[in-house]
């Protein structure tokens, strides 16, 4: 799986390693997990993802960050660049521009609709987690893992299995699991960073948020929206909205839910389903993309308009 790439990878030395916009924790810690792979291994790494830089607050534990620049300094033309945990060339940003014009180009990642975008593509959808697929590339690279890379492996594979509870968790999320605890990950300290970490703001704005809920057990479609209005009004952030909508779609009775959050960069829209409906399929028609159980893409247009559409998806879909 691997082999093309190695060679690749050994015959560069100056390095870009990206991921997809508003990073969740799969994508910081497979950006900073592979970073301090390869910078263990002589590279020199840039790690970047287009839009704002800044690493959510249950994420600033993890060791690797002096590897972060801005997309605006990384090379417009790179002798290499990663794409981890992307979908699309898209979901890059603006960091799209550089992975077009780099000489080389290696896409890494796990979404079962992955456009296999890269000049090298390592796309393996069985896997929970881009971490999984980062963890063997050390193993391929004969990497001595440490605790700090460890950490940024462990979180990408808990967050995405969603504490290991999602459908996606088989054997071989445990498997990994087991061999990074065995690098001296302590699960706890993990768990507390990630998840016991709110700030007061958060719990204000999923108040408000949780507050203009609405379910339509009809169609077994649950949403809220939260607009820049109740952003600042909160002094939350966007990362603070990163799993909110696992609340929603706990509701019994709920086949699909949906966070419509109004961001600096345009409408995001996140899904989740618990089972019957694929979200993975809907986004992807909205430009966007993921898995069937969560997926997220951009909305055109207010948040009304959006909202007649999606329900319009949801009501009809029966795509399991």
């Amino acid at each position: 799986m691997f082999d093309e790439i190695i060679e690749v990878l050994q015959g560069q030395r100056d390095i870009v390693l990206a991921t997809h916009i508003l990073p969740d924790g799969d994508a910081i810690g497979s950006l900073l997990g592979l970073g301090l792979i390869l910078r263990n291994a002589g590279k020199n790494i840039i790690a970047t993802w287009g839009g704002r830089m800044e690493v959510p607050a249950q994420y600033a534990f993890l060791a690797g960050q002096e590897m972060l620049a801005a997309a605006g300094d990384i090379p417009r033309e790179p002798g290499l660049i990663i794409a981890l945990d992307c979908g699309s060339r898209e979901r890059l940003g603006s960091v799209e521009k550089n992975f077009k014009h780099a000489q080389i180009s290696i896409n890494i990642d796990h979404h079962r609709n992955n456009s296999t975008f890269g000049t090298f593509n390592v796309v393996q959808p069985a896997y929970a987690a881009t971490a999984q697929l980062v963890l063997e590339l050390g193993h391929a690279l004969n990497t001595e893992f440490s605790l700090d890379i460890a950490e940024n492996l462990y979180t990408g594979l808990v967050t995405d299995t969603g504490r290991f509870q999602y459908s996606n968790t088989d054997a071989s999320s445990f498997l990994a699991a087991a061999e990074l605890i065995g690098y001296g990950v302590d699960p706890a300290r993990i768990f507390r960073h990630i998840y016991e970490n709110s700030s007061y703001e958060r719990l204000r704005l999923a108040g408000l948020a949780f507050a203009k809920t609405v379910f339509d057990p009809a169609s077994g479609f649950i949403y809220t929206t939260i607009t820049k209005e109740d952003f600042a009004a909160t002094g939350g952030s966007v990362e603070d909205t990163e799993n909110l909508i696992d609340s929603l779609r706990a509701v019994a009775g709920v086949r699909v839910a949906a966070v419509l959050k109004e961001t600096e960069g345009g409408l995001r829209i996140s899904l989740r389903s618990t089972g019957v409906v694929d979200v993975g399929l809907i986004a992807g028609r909205k430009g966007g993309g993921g898995h069937k159980l969560a997926a997220g893409y951009n909305g055109r247009g207010s948040i009304e308009e959006s909202l007649i559409d999606l329900k319009d998806e949801v009501a009809s879909a029966d795509n399991a």
